[in-house]
């Protein structure tokens, strides 16, 4: 299933979201297989998770090209209030966000990625290719961060006011970069 070439418009708080896909229900949801491109928005410009109780699943979904022209998550924003949401074999490919997580951002929910590829994301803060804000906890694992670009630190992941634990393992990062200043402080993770 192919998600394309769609807009979200709108300048009000929370408006604008979600231009692929935008979930706002208190039920758990699933979604595998697809594919979500070219998809404009303010926040998520793949997929907005809202911010109620729920769990999100993403399985074997390619994001490419989505973009967060205003604010977060690129490819997914995802918020929680005691959700969470697991990614399992999800490519993202040259996803854009104006400020924090060109390919992936979570706030205030807990995260499982296990077996993705973040690629050629970029963003003009923190987190080129995930951005981890307020997390109660996030367990990343055998992932590959390959190219991603962010002006501030965390050219390929960065971690931000976390609340209990962070978990990186058997992940490759590879040629992140972070213009942040001339010494590229966390060009990889932040």
């Amino acid at each position: 299933f192919t998600i394309a070439n769609c807009f979200a418009a709108g300048s009000g708080s929370g408006s604008g979201s979600g231009a692929g896909i935008y979930i706002y229900s208190s039920r758990d949801v699933n979604i595998s297989d697809c594919i979500i491109s070219n998809n404009i928005a303010n926040y998520g410009g793949g997929i907005h998770k809202g911010w109620r109780r729920n769990n999100l699943t993403l399985s074997n979904c390619w994001f490419s090209h989505n973009e967060a022209t205003n604010n977060y998550g690129g490819g997914v924003y995802a918020a929680g209030n005691a959700g969470r949401i697991e990614l399992f074999a999800c490519r993202f490919v040259s996803n854009s966000a104006a400020l924090y997580g060109g390919g992936f951002y979570a706030s205030d929910i807990s995260v499982l990625i296990d077996g993705c590829q973040f690629v050629s994301n970029t963003c003009s803060s923190s987190g080129g290719g995930v951005m981890l804000n307020i997390s109660p906890d996030a367990v990343i694992s055998r992932c590959t961060f390959e190219d991603n670009q962010s002006t501030a630190p965390g050219g390929a992941l960065y971690v931000r006011h976390s609340a209990q634990n962070v978990f990186v393992s058997n992940c490759v990062f590879r040629g992140n970069t972070s213009s942040y200043s001339a010494d590229a402080v966390g060009a990889g993770v932040g």
